[in-house]
């Protein structure tokens, strides 16, 4: 069953509400796109990673979220909090969520 808002998709909201988590280059490319280009959460998910996060760019990040290691003298801390932010950088790295937890 598809959740929905008042008989709205869950992602018939997504697009309407994603152009409101964008800002300046961003928000003009989405712009730029043909009138109702784009009909789904998964087309737009997908136009905009192809966009932002080429294969080579998502490759990079999960190549460095997989070869993380603790700094010589840094703290465990420290390399815990690199490793979350290039999950937050990259949530769509393709890991499985047990490699990541």
């Amino acid at each position: 069953m598809i959740p929905t808002y008042n008989e709205v998709s869950e992602d018939a909201v997504k697009v309407k509400l994603f152009p409101f988590s964008l800002k300046d280059r961003a928000k003009e490319w989405l712009h730029s796109l043909p009138p109702d280009s784009i009909t789904t959460w998964e087309e737009l998910e997908q136009t905009f990673l192809d966009k932002y996060f080429p294969l080579g760019k998502t490759a990079c990040f999960r190549n460095e979220i997989t070869s993380l290691s603790q700094f010589d003298n840094g703290s465990l801390y420290e390399a815990c909090e690199r490793f979350k932010e290039l999950i937050r950088k990259c949530p769509h790295n393709g890991l499985p969520k047990w490699q990541i937890v």
